[in-house]
């Protein structure tokens, strides 16, 4: 009796100082931490402040990824409007901003069919545009989404699709580095392999991991991953001293960074490395320090597997009565975990409920937005093809108006030359006349003259018959005179038919010898040709025009005689 009652003292003895132990793990662990809460309120006053579509954008994506973890519904109202906004930035585009974002917004929800809608819209796009980073990205997404699904071929195949686009995008910059997702890629390489149980492939590809991690020294988190998923690798292989190395780098780190899921996990694979090596006390204060914060962070699944590994240690060193508490703890988490997972389904059908409504929102803006592009479209095509009628038209106007001009020049050349023509006709008509004057004046002048002498020397002997003969002659010049001045007339009101007509209505009282001057004058003779015509002086001449000017009211001197009388009458045509 007094032996069993040692024995359980002993026992809780030891449980009571692997509690101990754990406690102070999880304090060392836990210990506080400066964190970086994204500031909603000053990016919420940006993007309502902002103008600038690139930069709103931004905003989005930020308010997005701040929210998440505070209300995923909130979060992915904030991923649309940022899909809308990138569809409106970059029309004919496929936003691939937004749908990176939306993709891993409901893949981190659990939404694993979602995610896959958006990142297989990324995926067929980047396909068709040579950007190797973007495609490294979509490839990168695809394989998540496969990984989640435990299907690990095609996993691994989108990984290894994004490994060379990485390359590829690498070469492009030409930059000695690799990219720091490439160590993402070697981590999710790795898990593939392990999960396939082909642990020589797995150890390559997170070893290579690690070896280029040492390039980033701020890739720690990434780097945590790498070592302890490696560490329990090399714990199934049985290179223990290697395995204890790598998880108590991971351990170091993610105590650094304060990520408590991360030590949880880590110190569970080194109580698996202190198992492995018979050192079930070692093992036990890490399962203790590993359950303390599952337990905290109510990770029930987790917990149940550290409930087991509990089980195998006390049945390995034969404490039945522990068996039984971590067999019916291992229960209690199994069934925790079956109450979280439905309540996790219940949340996520709820957020897909939300998400759905508000995607159909989003849709119906979308499809609003298509119809006023396609509006636009057919909008802006009857405004061209209106355009090109009224052009089309237009040229038509044009053609006729330059055909008309054409015409009204080739009629205006036509009238031109008709006027050169008239010109030279009334000129030489002007020209006929005079000759024709002055040539009967002195035919006139001549056959007086002639018959003068005729009948002075036919009547010598008698004085007075040469006088009445004298007068008779004289009489006869007048006669002959009227005569020609009437034919004048006749001639020079075929070429100017109103001229005397425009006379007699500014001055009718307008003299024979005024109106045969006037006549003289616009013929174009000058004055000493008027003079020789008349037979009169120049001076004579002078006079006379210097009358008509007064007898015409040409009072303004400016106003020069010879131009008004070319301006009465226009030749006749």
């Amino acid at each position: 009796m007094i032996e069993r009652f040692r024995r359980g003292l002993k026992k809780m003895l030891k449980l009571l100082l692997s509690s101990l132990f754990g406690l102070v793990l999880l304090c060392l662990a836990t210990a506080p931490l400066l964190s970086f809460t994204p500031p909603i309120d000053s990016l919420k006053n940006h993007l309502a402040q902002t103008k600038n579509s690139k930069e709103k954008l931004e905003l989005l994506v930020e308010l997005s990824n701040a929210y998440y973890a505070v209300n995923p519904a909130i979060a992915l109202e904030y991923a649309y409007q940022a899909l809308q906004v990138e569809s409106d930035l970059n029309p004919g585009k496929q936003p691939l901003t937004a749908y990176h974002l939306l993709g891993n917004l409901y893949y981190e929800t659990g939404l694993i069919d979602s995610a896959s809608h958006y990142f297989h819209h990324l995926l067929t796009n980047v396909e068709l545009i040579q950007n190797s980073f973007y495609r490294m990205v979509a490839y990168s997404n695809m394989g998540a989404v496969y990984l989640y699904v435990k299907e690990f071929d095609e996993a691994e195949r989108y990984f290894l699709l994004a490994k060379e686009a990485l390359i590829a995008y690498q070469n492009e910059k030409e930059a000695l580095l690799p990219e720091p997702q490439i160590l993402v890629l070697f981590n999710n390489l790795g898990i593939i392999q392990k999960e396939k149980e082909d642990y020589n492939q797995a150890i390559i590809y997170l070893e290579e991991g690690i070896k280029m991690s040492q390039l980033y020294p701020d890739m720690e988190f990434d780097q945590a991953k790498l070592y302890n998923n490696l560490g329990g690798i090399y714990i199934q292989t049985g290179n223990l001293s290697r395995a204890r190395f790598l998880l108590e780098e991971s351990l170091r780190i993610r105590k650094e960074l304060g990520h408590r899921k991360g030590i949880a996990y880590t110190l569970y694979s080194l109580g698996q490395y202190y198992f492995e090596s018979k050192n079930y006390n070692a093992a036990l204060q890490h399962y203790h320090a590993s359950l303390q914060i599952a337990d905290s962070l109510e990770l029930y699944d987790f917990l149940g597997l550290i409930a087991d590994a509990f089980v195998e240690i006390y049945r390995e060193t034969q404490q039945s009565d522990s068996v039984i508490y971590y067999l019916e703890l291992s229960k209690k988490y199994a069934q925790e975990s079956s109450l979280q997972s439905a309540a996790l389904e219940l949340k996520k059908q709820r957020m897909l409920q939300e998400f759905s409504e508000r995607e159909a929102i989003a849709d119906e803006k979308q499809r609003q937005l298509t119809l006023r592009y396609v509006f636009s479209i057919i909008l802006l095509f009857l405004i061209a093809i209106a355009f090109l009628i009224l052009n089309n038209r237009l040229r038509k106007k044009y053609r006729r108006i330059d055909s008309e001009k054409n015409e009204l020049n080739t009629e205006t050349e036509s009238l031109r030359n008709e006027k050169q023509d008239l010109e030279v006709q009334m000129d030489q008509m002007n020209r006929k006349l005079t000759v024709k004057t002055v040539q009967n004046l002195q035919l006139n002048k001549k056959i007086l003259e002639e018959a003068g002498r005729f009948f002075q020397s036919a009547n010598t002997s008698n004085p007075q018959s040469t006088d009445e003969f004298g007068k008779a002659i004289q009489n006869l010049g007048t006669i002959k005179e009227k005569q020609f001045w009437k034919e004048f007339e006749v001639h020079f009101l075929q070429v100017y038919s109103d001229f005397f007509e425009q006379l007699y209505r500014i001055n009718p009282r307008l003299t024979e010898n005024d109106k045969r001057l006037c006549s003289f004058i616009r013929m174009g003779l000058t004055t000493k040709e008027i003079a020789e015509i008349t037979g009169k002086s120049v001076d004579s001449i002078h006079k006379s025009r210097v009358r008509l000017r007064s007898r015409l009211g040409l009072t303004n001197r400016d106003v020069r005689l010879g131009e008004f009388i070319q301006g009465l009458s226009m030749p006749n045509s």
